[in-house]
């Protein structure tokens, strides 16, 4: 299953300087607090070992249009039935070429 709604997750995308990338104007008008949100409320419990993929298309929801490098993180809040908390992903580093840019070479 995947979810690509970004009101679950706090995304936070960086540029190469540390400073915090720009939204979307889709992430401006999903942010909107006159906006009708969508979700199931469902909730699933795993047993340990198991695990959950979840999908988000990044670009959607923040201006990376820019060749360079970007690092992103993911975080999301447990629900209520499983604590109080949250989880985060591991950053990762992203690079974006210029579109007249060969891909670089494999090491």
């Amino acid at each position: 299953m995947s979810i690509d709604y970004p009101p679950y997750y706090v995304i936070d995308v960086r540029d190469e300087e540390g400073s915090p990338v720009p939204e979307t104007e889709l992430m401006r008008e999903l942010r909107d607090p006159n906006h009708r949100g969508f979700g199931s409320g469902m909730l699933f419990q795993y047993k340990p070992g198991e695990s959950w993929k979840e999908e988000l298309m990044v670009t959607l929801y923040y201006e990376m249009s820019r060749p360079g490098k970007y690092t992103i993180q993911v975080e999301r809040k447990l629900p209520k039935e499983l604590g109080i908390g949250t989880v985060k992903s591991n950053i990762i580093t992203i690079t974006i070429l210029p579109a007249e840019a060969p891909p670089p070479a494999k090491q």
